[in-house]
């Protein structure tokens, strides 16, 4: 297992990838509700871990994996930001964008993505554990 998670750190690691996720994946929702976590809670965790996967999975294979890091500019980060401001929790935000650097970082270590820290680091200092469900 140790060494799955060393390759998914390289890039062009998708059976790597694809073998953890599918060790772990139905492991997520049983976890979360053991610690307290409501099941629609975790079946959306689990929902969106599955979605995004399949993101990767659209993109890597349109556009190719090289080219992928390409469409991640700064104002494309704003505008997905916001558009989460209403749906998820401030640190849910942050946990994506947190995701998101860690990929870049492994497919592109060469590029600076510096503002990606800093928004990351800005999005943290404002996260907060749940949304607000008040109406």
């Amino acid at each position: 297992m140790d060494d799955l998670v060393i390759a998914v750190a390289t890039p062009k690691s998708l059976e790597a990838y694809r073998t953890l996720f599918e060790h772990f994946a139905p492991r997520v929702k049983p976890f979360l509700i053991g610690n307290g976590t409501g099941p629609e809670v975790a079946e959306e965790a689990v929902q969106e871990a599955n979605l995004i996967r399949l993101a990767v999975r659209r993109i890597r294979n349109e556009i190719g994996e090289s080219e992928c890091v390409s469409i991640i500019i700064q104002e494309r980060v704003a505008a997905y930001t916001s558009s989460l401001k209403d749906p998820v929790a401030s640190s849910t935000v942050f946990t994506y964008i947190l995701d998101l650097l860690a990929h870049v970082r492994r497919i592109a270590p060469e590029r600076d993505w510096s503002w990606l820290a800093d928004i990351k680091n800005r999005l943290c200092a404002r996260a907060h554990p749940a949304k607000d469900k008040t109406p």
